[in-house]
């Protein structure tokens, strides 16, 4: 029986970095970046649900690279929604798992070790997000000034977040 069920969002378009391809398939080190973040969670458990949401209009797409590339990761590919939010909810329709993930399909550098405490902290406390302290300074902005914060106050968040699959649902 499945366990845990990981939903990688690669519904991005890369307009920000001004791709001509979605950032999800630029190559990294000679294969499209998605690859590298489903081997990740797949080389932390073999027997984790894998699923995938990309765009309708991209998914042919995809599935020509997984031919070219002789990508046999397994895993269940999900038409996305128009937002994140959205793709998530299709997607877990399909998931089997008692404890589920979400994470960013062109985040590949994630480590074994925050999948593992992500989903050991949903398991104790329901759900659980990786997150990192601020170096930079920060400043609040509007019309007339621009006021410091303290940084210690705040933090980046990081995927993947997981839940109980009952809470997410």
């Amino acid at each position: 029986m499945v366990k845990r069920t990981v939903i990688i969002t690669a519904g991005g378009m890369g307009t920000r970095i001004g791709a001509s391809l979605p950032k999800q398939f630029l190559l990294l080190k000679g294969q499209p970046i998605l690859m590298h973040t489903l081997s990740v969670f797949y080389s932390f458990d073999s027997e984790m649900q894998l699923i995938v949401t990309l765009p309708i209009d991209w998914m042919d797409y995809w599935k020509s690279l997984l031919a070219e590339y002789k990508c046999e990761l397994p895993h269940e590919l999900v038409a996305g929604g128009d937002t994140r939010f959205a793709s998530i909810q299709n997607a877990l329709i399909y998931v089997k798992g008692d404890e589920v993930g979400v994470h960013d399909g062109v985040r590949p550098f994630v480590s074994a070790d925050t999948i593992f405490n992500c989903f050991e902290g949903a398991k104790k406390e329901g759900n659980a997000i990786p997150v990192i302290s601020l170096v930079d300074s920060i400043r609040e902005i509007d019309e007339n000034s621009s006021i410091s914060q303290n940084r210690d106050k705040y933090v980046l968040v990081q995927t993947p977040q997981t839940f109980e699959v009952d809470l997410i649902k």
